[in-house]
């Protein structure tokens, strides 16, 4: 269920904080799927769409006013993403051993899809984004690849559709091999025992078949017990780690976003992970200004 099919047959110019808000809390309990309550993250998505759409229309001269703009998401998220990033040591760690695991001939011959995808997720790639890429859009030479297209499980079984990406920001090019050098060698080789296609997926199974989205969130779970460091809850989770190590090094908000698929305000609200680390950090910084000023 969405906004639009409870507030979709009202006079856009009519409506008002309230009917929104009401929108959202009706969303709330029976707005995911088979009628099961949307989480707090999906409504404030829900929300921003709204306020573009009659920030857009506001643009155009066919509204006044945003009421959009006015309405809140009530409730808190269900759980913080406190956890749900590594360090910067860990990040390293868990590559480093995905390349010393798969340097051993036959556990690479038996998936040899999972070097490349791991690096690609590391690279703050979206798992659909991952198993969506194709040969066609891959420069192994300049150890780029354009994001375009995304593939997603779709009903029941083992079938999966192909579509365009979650945004339109999500449509970019990664520089994965400046990103974790030694990237484009992992393409190459996997490349190469493909056959050297021109096209089709790159990220498929020894059989050749497409790997399922299932598929590679298990193995990246196996594969972060088997490096030591703790399961982030997700692949997905790879993201905040990117993200938060480059607002860490001064990175503007701006090309991070950019570098993740996102329109800056999703980036700072959602993917900017704070802890008692960072409040712990501020605090010594902060404490050194201080200290400054006052000798």
């Amino acid at each position: 269920m969405s906004p639009l099919q409870l507030i979709g047959d009202r006079r856009a110019r009519e409506l008002t904080p309230s009917d929104i808000e009401a929108a959202l809390r009706k969303l709330a309990t029976v707005g995911g799927i088979k009628g099961k309550p949307l989480s707090h993250r999906s409504r404030t998505y829900a929300l921003g769409a709204l306020r573009q759409a009659f920030k857009f229309a506001q643009r155009e001269g066919w509204l006044q006013g945003n009421p959009a703009a006015l309405a809140k998401v009530q409730g808190k998220p269900a759980k913080t993403r406190q956890s749900q990033r590594w360090t910067v040591a860990q990040l390293q760690g868990f590559r480093a051993y995905v390349d010393s695991a798969y340097a051993t001939p036959a556990r690479l011959a038996a998936e040899p899809w999972v070097p490349a995808a791991m690096r690609l997720a590391l690279c703050g790639l979206r798992r659909s984004e991952v198993l969506g890429l194709g040969w066609g859009s891959v420069d192994i030479e300049q150890g780029t690849v354009d994001i375009h297209v995304s593939r997603t499980a779709s009903g029941p079984g083992r079938s999966t559709a192909i579509g365009a990406p979650k945004t339109a920001n999500s449509v970019r090019r990664v520089a994965v091999e400046t990103l974790h050098p030694g990237t484009h060698a992992v393409l190459r080789a996997l490349w190469l025992a493909q056959g050297q296609p021109a096209e089709g997926l790159v990220i498929r199974d020894s059989l050749g078949d497409p790997v399922h989205p299932d598929t590679l969130s298990w193995r990246f779970k196996t594969l972060c017990s088997e490096a030591g460091v703790p399961f982030p809850g997700a692949i997905h989770a790879t993201r905040h780690t990117l993200a938060t190590a480059l607002e860490e090094a001064g990175v503007p908000s701006n090309q991070g976003a950019a570098l993740l698929g996102h329109d800056v305000q999703t980036y700072q609200r959602f993917y900017l992970v704070t802890d008692q680390d960072a409040a712990g950090a501020a605090a010594t910084v902060a404490g050194s200004i201080f200290a400054t000023a006052s000798g």
